[in-house]
């Protein structure tokens, strides 16, 4: 979902019509993290490999997150959250990153 989020925002910063991007979630929570199951299975796996695989995913996907969050922070646009619920983990982050 998030790189969806970002093909979106480089979309809207593009366009010379958008003056502010608003970011708001969709269901019960405005974020709940990401899937904490990834992390697990690093630690409980006793297969050297499949370690290193899952490890170098993970360092993948914060490296992402955290060029994600340095698009919105980085928008020339203002950005906007607007939160109607709960919001954990990553979710954090990417509402630290916008203006308001």
């Amino acid at each position: 979902m998030l790189d969806e989020l970002m093909d979106c925002f480089k979309r809207l910063h593009k366009d010379p019509h958008i003056r502010a991007i608003i970011l708001s979630g969709n269901g019960k929570m405005f974020s709940g993290g990401i899937d904490l199951f990834d992390f697990q299975n690093v630690a409980t796996s006793y297969n050297t490999e499949d370690i290193a695989r899952r490890a170098l995913k993970i360092r993948e996907t914060v490296t992402f997150m955290q060029q994600s969050f340095l698009t919105v922070a980085n928008c020339q646009k203002p950005v906007i959250s607007v939160m109607h619920s709960a919001c954990i983990g990553a979710g954090v982050d990417l509402i630290s990153a916008t203006d308001m």
